[in-house]
């Protein structure tokens, strides 16, 4: 499954804290959006680190799981461009 992830934190030590959980998981694609590929257990373990890191109260995630029909109208403008997905992460 592919998702985007986008955040908005505040503070510095949570953002970054947040930032490496996101490296875990796949590739930032602007400074903070994520493009991932994952599976259930993956996702579950990422959202939970993110929720042991981030103020409920101050901070937001957003998680959008992304259909291949999709993914196929995802268009960008600009020199960024759809990242390749490795076959794996070592977390």
């Amino acid at each position: 499954m592919k998702l985007l992830v986008a955040y908005d934190i505040g503070d510095d030590r949570r953002r970054a804290r947040t930032v490496r959980i996101l490296l875990d998981c796949g590739q930032r694609v602007q400074e903070s959006v994520f493009w991932l590929e994952a599976e259930g257990d993956l996702i579950e373990r990422m959202r939970q680190r993110i929720r042991d890191v981030i103020d409920p109260e101050a901070d937001s995630v957003w998680i959008l799981f992304l259909c291949e029909t999709c993914i196929g109208k995802v268009e960008t403008i600009g020199i960024q461009n759809l990242p390749e997905i490795p076959g794996f992460y070592i977390i």
